[in-house]
């Protein structure tokens, strides 16, 4: 998700940081387009991804077309699934969490994780 040259989008992209521990290996960097599936959320742009835990994604609030006068709510959650044996089996996947009560509407906010036990 985010902004191109023709408005928000909403497509996952995944660096690949194989390497990134040793500076004569970063030239191994990749941007690699994901397609989870599930119902993504609409095209948008100014929301936080937040990791939550090693394989899942909180994705909140942002703007859709029409600017402050289109700031979401929404909630949703991108979880990673791994399969050790093939890279290729990898697998994205969106879900919307359920909540008590509705998510107050942010835009260009910030988040961050605090783990229970902190």
């Amino acid at each position: 998700a985010g902004w191109i040259n023709r408005g928000p989008c909403n497509d996952v992209m995944m660096l690949e940081c194989a390497g990134l521990e040793d500076p004569t290996t970063h030239s191994r960097l990749e941007w690699k387009a994901v397609k989870p599936s599930g119902d993504s959320p609409p095209p948008m742009y100014g929301h936080t991804a937040t990791l939550i835990d090693e394989h899942r994604i909180l994705v909140y609030g942002g703007m859709c077309r029409g600017g402050y006068s289109a700031i979401l709510s929404s909630l949703m959650i991108l979880t990673y699934t791994p399969n050790n044996d093939d890279e290729a089996a990898n697998k994205w996947s969106w879900s919307t969490p359920m909540t008590a009560n509705r998510a107050p509407y942010r835009g260009f906010h910030a988040a961050a994780f605090i783990p229970a036990n902190a």
